[in-house]
């Protein structure tokens, strides 16, 4: 653990060379860098309530999917249940660049205690809904805080500890995430079991309030040396182009979710929406690479450069993998195994664990080596070999077969998540930690949700198109297509039934498999930085690397 103690004075000489050091990036990055002013004490409660706001917005990506049926039932809407989970992740992903910009100019404690208290508000909203229409917008709402606690965390990280140390506590990171993946699906079905799902949401304001109030009191305040002032740093903020990239994400990930539900992908609002999102990100990407000169959200340095796009696309697609198999492997093992929400989450174990085993191994490997690409390189081949092998799951096939492949799926991916943040902030000079930070989390995120509405739309697709050829060859015609009604039929029939169903699934294996190789094809684009001393590396080649 690195933090500032006042009772280890150095010598005279090393006093010298380290003013010397942090005047030197001051003066280029305005800030200072690590956050001085950090005793053990504050260091521990500091870190431990960034925890806490980091583990509430990743509980909350998962907290509701096994509470989803009671919630349905009792508002009876059962055709907008699914934008429950979606408005959370599409306000998610819109909102993360806008963090990148505004932690920078407002500073990172006081963006991150708005973002934690818009996060509170949306709970509060949550916990109180009289409608699925208020639910959804309180979602929504809630979403537009979780991005400032998933993104802000990862930038206050680079204040607390040296560069060098990034991946340990980034390593931390990971396990919470972990935990609270895992917690999220438990939580929700016993809670919902009792008929307490609003509860779900009340628990976050238990946990927050205490959190806002130590983090105010014991994060050090930062004195910003500004060459503009703040009001002019406000006016030049790119503010168009953010109105182009949220409603643009937002409509297509919107056209997307809609041919998921329907599989009816002609529809006039389906088609619109993909027109009209397409054109706006289109014009998005051409304002920010040719027209806009102050503050842009994308800078030119960063769309133009091999190493930036690479780990953007890496992200983006580790984040279809990631999220398909988090969503759609319990839900295999309710409708093919028969169990229930509790124990298809607990056996989601064989994924997490090895994934929070190797976030440890790759944040030490990182600071001891700093070889973050061989762990993007290991990770992502790990990841092809265990989203192959879960595409070739049957019916027949045995539980110790699944959770061998789960589990190499979840090291591949636990070796990634770390090198793809260590190697993101490596690859851009100080002045674009933040909003490199904030864009690789927008990437994660938005695959994340595009890999869950493509998996919806094909598990939806294969099982219907597939179970009506086989009942019509059976001549056979069933009241609904509930797989309830499978105790009551004949045991052959439930198989063929089941397997039918099963080969939906695997083509959602197949999608994270594709999305495996692109990882992996991308990572091998990006060039190594060093991390002890990233100003002198990329200041000196980031013209080269601009085409």
């Amino acid at each position: 653990m690195t933090y500032y103690d006042p009772s280890r004075e150095p010598s005279l000489d090393t006093k010298e060379k380290c003013q010397e050091s942090i005047h030197t990036v001051v003066a280029e990055d305005s800030r200072e860098y690590p956050l001085q002013g950090l005793d053990r004490k504050r260091f521990v409660i500091v870190f431990g309530t960034l925890l806490a706001g980091f583990f509430m917005s990743v509980l909350d990506q998962t907290v509701v999917i096994t509470a989803l049926e009671t919630i349905s039932n009792e508002f009876h809407g059962a055709d907008d249940i699914s934008w429950v989970g979606t408005a959370y992740l599409v306000t998610m992903s819109g909102f993360q660049p806008m963090y990148g910009i505004f932690a920078d100019i407002i500073g990172h404690k006081q963006v991150y205690l708005i973002a934690l208290a818009i996060f509170l508000l949306g709970s509060i909203l949550c916990g109180a809904a009289q409608s699925m229409m208020m639910l959804i917008i309180s979602r929504a709402v809630q979403g537009i805080g979780g991005a400032g606690l998933v993104t802000v965390v990862l930038i206050i990280i680079c204040d607390l500890v040296p560069d060098i140390d990034r991946a340990k506590y980034q390593s931390v990171l990971g396990v919470v995430f972990a935990i609270a993946a895992l917690v999220g699906p438990v939580l929700g079905g016993v809670l919902s079991d009792l008929g307490a799902w609003r509860w779900l949401f009340y628990i976050n304001p238990i946990i927050g309030v205490p959190a806002m109030g130590l983090l105010a009191y014991y994060y050090p305040k930062q004195n910003h040396e500004r060459d503009v002032p703040l009001s002019t740093q406000l006016r030049q903020v790119d503010y168009g182009s953010l109105i182009l990239l949220m409603p643009g994400t937002i409509c297509l990930l919107t056209a997307v979710h809609l041919g998921a539900a329907d599989t009816d992908w002609d529809q006039p609002r389906i088609i619109a929406l993909f027109a009209v999102g397409t054109a706006t990100i289109v014009t998005f990407v051409i304002s920010e690479i040719w027209l806009v000169e102050h503050a842009p959200i994308f800078p030119r340095r960063m769309v133009l450069s091999r190493t930036n796009t690479a780990l953007f696309l890496a992200q983006f697609a580790g984040g279809i993998v990631d999220y398909a198999v988090v969503y759609y492997v319990p839900l295999q093992f309710q409708l093919i195994n028969g169990d229930t929400a509790l124990i298809s989450a607990i056996k989601l174990l064989s994924f997490f664990i090895p994934a929070v085993i190797a976030s440890i191994i790759a944040g030490f490997l990182i600071s001891r080596t700093e070889r973050y690409r061989l762990c993007l390189w290991l990770g992502s081949a790990i990841v092809i070999v265990g989203s192959a092998l879960m595409y070739q799951f049957v019916v027949e096939s045995t539980e110790l077969y699944q959770y061998a492949s789960l589990a190499t799926v979840g090291f591949g991916v636990g070796l990634c998540k770390q090198a793809f943040v260590v190697g993101g902030q490596a690859a851009v000079s100080p002045r674009d930690l933040s909003i490199a930070t904030a864009h690789g989390q927008f990437f994660r995120i938005i695959g994340g949700a595009l890999g869950i509405n493509l998996g919806g739309s094909l598990l939806s697709y294969y099982s219907r198109t597939d179970l009506e050829k086989l009942f019509t060859e059976l001549h056979f015609k069933p009241p609904s297509h509930s797989l309830a009604l499978l105790k009551h039929m004949p045991a052959s029939l439930q198989h063929r039934i089941l397997a039918t169903v099963m080969n939906a699934f695997d083509k959602v294996y197949l999608l994270a498999t594709v999305a495996a190789v692109v990882t992996l094809v991308a990572c091998l684009f990006v060039k190594h930085y060093d991390i002890r001393k990233p100003k002198e590396s990329i200041m000196h080649n980031e013209k080269k690397e601009i085409a």
